[in-house]
């Protein structure tokens, strides 16, 4: 994304927070029509709706419901990993509900990443978080990155994500 981009990214995303997404978008029609189901959800731009579950329900999903995906993903992350590693990224993987359920990634990179709240057990669906890279993969079930200001949410706009869907999961990965 040039910085001209960014800038008119940046200037559409504050004329949503004035509750009107402008005339002419100047971005991609995949983020503006997520821009419009997360206003229709009534999401705070300054403030998500988190949907976490509790570390029972987490526990429950990642030992009964989710253990064949990830006994067969975590290789894949591990070596996903490899080549990202201190490079800024993490491995994230989300089941088909949304809920983060197995991350690999720096220390930092990890401890950055809890501050927007990608973790394991909470929800990235555009119901709760918005424009993201999981909320549009799960939505449209295609492959996406969504950059900076792209983000519905404006904790998430240092961040450059990218998601894309599976049979049942999504592997996506971030970076600030």
């Amino acid at each position: 994304m040039t910085n001209d981009e960014y800038r008119s990214l940046k200037t559409a995303w504050e004329q949503m927070l004035q509750g009107k997404i402008p005339q002419g978008f100047p971005g991609r029609e995949i983020i503006r029509e997520s821009w419009v189901r997360s206003c229709e959800y009534e999401i705070d731009p300054e403030e998500p709706k988190l949907n976490c579950l509790s570390a029972d329900e987490l526990d429950k999903l990642r030992t009964n419901d989710c253990l064949e995906l990830l006994v067969c993903a975590r290789p894949f992350m591990e070596n996903l990993y490899k080549f990202v590693a201190g490079s800024g990224f993490m491995v994230m993987l989300a089941n088909s509900e949304g809920f983060l359920i197995e991350t690999l990634g720096d220390k930092i990179v990890m401890e950055n990443a809890s501050d927007i709240s990608l973790n394991l057990g909470v929800n990235w669906t555009e119901r709760y978080m918005g424009t993201t890279a999981i909320g549009i993969c799960l939505s449209q079930e295609k492959p996406v990155q969504i950059c900076g200001p792209e983000h519905y949410i404006r904790i998430c706009h240092p961040w450059t994500c990218s998601a894309a869907p599976s049979v049942s999961s999504w592997i996506c990965s971030a970076s600030r």
